[in-house]
């Protein structure tokens, strides 16, 4: 392990992390665009918030991502599908 994150993890567990810069680019962007809405979004928000669309494919696969980020402590969810930084 380098700095505590395995190699080769796309999201690493947030408390073996330095920071976001151990997110691949791709999973930096969803926390900074929920941290720029300023309150819990859903994933089809955020999907629409980063331009790829919101055809039901799409919001499935961002659906995942945001469960990778939530099980690994970078995003929490406040209520069922609805998320947001961690406290």
């Amino acid at each position: 392990m380098v700095g505590g994150v395995e190699p080769g993890r796309v999201v690493p567990y947030r408390k073996d992390a330095a920071g976001p810069g151990d997110l691949s680019a791709e999973y930096q962007r969803m926390p900074a665009e929920v941290a720029e809405a300023g309150a819990p979004v859903r994933c089809k928000q955020l999907c629409e918030r980063l331009g790829i669309g919101a055809e039901p494919r799409k919001v499935e696969a961002m659906r995942a991502r945001m469960k990778r980020l939530t099980d690994r402590g970078w995003l929490r969810e406040t209520a069922p599908r609805l998320l947001a930084l961690p406290s």
